[in-house]
């Protein structure tokens, strides 16, 4: 009978539970006080094999508890992401549900055919108009929660114009795939933006703070298969933009990157609450451009 000599309790249970999985013969003995596993000397090779397969596997795992990086110690204000949320609501009071017969709203949708001939406001405007009060209220909500936590590790100015690139880049990707004609509104490319943007920081913010793929993966998985989760079950219902939700969520794992690499603690206050200002500007001229696309009656 061939003696394995475990260095400790843990590792004891680690290798039965490899033996076991492996399928080799070996019984748990208490010897002199300390807990030793007996294999036949027929698969000691094997059983050796296999707990040092293990060992190299497993060689840096688990990971060392995480440190967030000093600019992530002290979260900026989160409150421009319930500014953006308030917004949809103002928007939605003020020019009502989307209507494709009102020529205003009409030239705010975003209609694929016409941002490939060249106007690009829609792109913008076309966050801010909604079908219907549920419609809005699903956005809101989404935006209110998405964007909070985004706003939180990146700042209120870069946290919005992150999330309204997402949702803009979105639309211009529609545009340029589609299959053909298509018009879409709604704040939804944006909130799925804001969910990649939450994914893809998770991922990358472990790998900078552990170093190793691994670990990353290990603490990544979970947020971006909640994410993946998230838009399966409220990106495709029916009537919902399908293509939009994804190539939001899709620029937003990307163009996180510089920024959860890098952090953004360095960026002071003054231009935080510039970029607020910049994001206001661009929904205001983006809307002033659809405004004076539509011809005055004689």
């Amino acid at each position: 009978m061939y003696v394995i000599e475990p260095p400790e309790d843990a590792k004891t249970l680690e290798w039965l539970a490899t033996l076991g999985a492996d399928r080799l013969p070996h019984r748990l003995v208490l010897r002199e006080g300390r807990w030793v596993i007996h294999v036949p000397e027929s698969s000691a090779e094997s059983a050796m094999q296999a707990i040092e397969a293990f060992e190299r596997e497993n060689l840096h795992w688990p990971p060392s508890p995480l440190h967030a990086p000093a600019d992530e110690q002290a979260p900026y204000d989160s409150w421009s992401a319930y500014g953006a949320a308030f917004f949809l609501l103002v928007a939605f009071t003020w020019m009502g549900p989307y209507d494709s017969h009102a020529v205003f709203l009409r030239a705010g949708a975003a209609d694929a055919q016409a941002i490939v001939a060249g106007e690009t406001w829609r792109m913008v405007t076309a966050l801010s108009l909604h079908a219907d009060l549920p419609h809005l209220l699903g956005n809101v909500i989404a935006l209110a929660l998405l964007g909070t936590p985004v706003c939180r590790f990146l700042g209120g100015g870069v946290g919005l114009v992150m999330i309204l690139s997402t949702g803009v880049v979105g639309n211009f990707l529609v545009a340029v795939s589609g299959p053909g004609p298509h018009i879409s509104v709604g704040a939804s490319t944006a909130t799925f933006g804001a969910l990649g943007l939450l994914c893809g920081h998770a991922a990358l913010s472990a790998y900078r703070q552990s170093r190793t793929w691994r670990s990353m993966w290990s603490r990544a998985w979970i947020p971006l298969g909640a994410g993946m989760a998230m838009m399966a079950f409220t990106g495709a219902a029916p009537g919902s933009d399908v293509l939009a939700h994804i190539y939001g969520f899709l620029v937003g794992l990307v163009i996180i990157l510089p920024p959860a690499w890098t952090g953004t603690r360095s960026v002071p206050d003054w231009m935080q609450r510039g970029l607020e200002l910049f994001v206001v500007f661009i929904l205001l001229f983006a809307w002033k451009a659809a405004f004076e696309s539509v011809p005055l009656p004689l």
